[in-house]
């Protein structure tokens, strides 16, 4: 090979790298945002399971007050 073709050679590996070290970082970003996205869904299952649990006490309490005035 000529010196030529050689230089040309390594231009395209340095372009094909420059170019897979953006997509590693591209997808290492949206690896930590899916992170962070499922720790926030965790989060608020936690709490919708906390308030369905308080909602559901208080419709009971609700309904054996209401069923006490009624005798």
């Amino acid at each position: 090979m000529k010196s030529d073709q050689l230089n040309e050679l390594r231009e395209q590996i340095d372009e094909r790298l420059a170019a897979l070290t953006t997509t590693r970082g591209g997808e290492i970003d949206i690896r930590n945002r899916l992170e962070e996205h499922q720790k926030v869904l965790a989060d608020n299952q936690k709490r919708a399971k906390h308030w369905t649990e308080k909602l559901k006490k208080l419709a009971l309490n609700e309904l054996r007050h209401a069923a006490q005035r009624h005798h």
